[in-house]
């Protein structure tokens, strides 16, 4: 949808940009009724990311939740070197 959007802004430096580009995909997704796709999960890694490096364990928390959710609820595989790169908290919080 527009994941590769949010990435620019996020590239760009424009992180409430691409927060609001990320959850506005999700919700298309969610009206699709096929928010656990893969182009979602790696959606909601970018949010934890970026949460993460704002600060916010609120949020990265809920977003760390959602992704764990989207991964267990089919066989998703993630590699590892984009876990690894972009989501070094990830367990932390979750």
């Amino acid at each position: 949808m527009h994941s590769s959007i949010g990435n620019e802004q996020l590239t760009l430096g424009h992180n409430a940009k691409a927060v609001f580009i990320y959850q506005k995909s999700l919700i298309g997704f969610k009206v699709l009724k096929v928010e656990n796709h893969a182009l979602g999960t790696t959606m909601y890694v970018s949010l934890v990311d970026l949460y993460l490096r704002s600060n916010k364990p609120n949020e990265t928390k809920f977003y760390c939740g959602n992704v764990l959710k989207s991964m267990a609820s089919r066989a998703l595989v993630i590699p590892q070197k984009i876990l690894q790169s972009r989501v070094k908290g990830l367990f932390i919080w979750a």
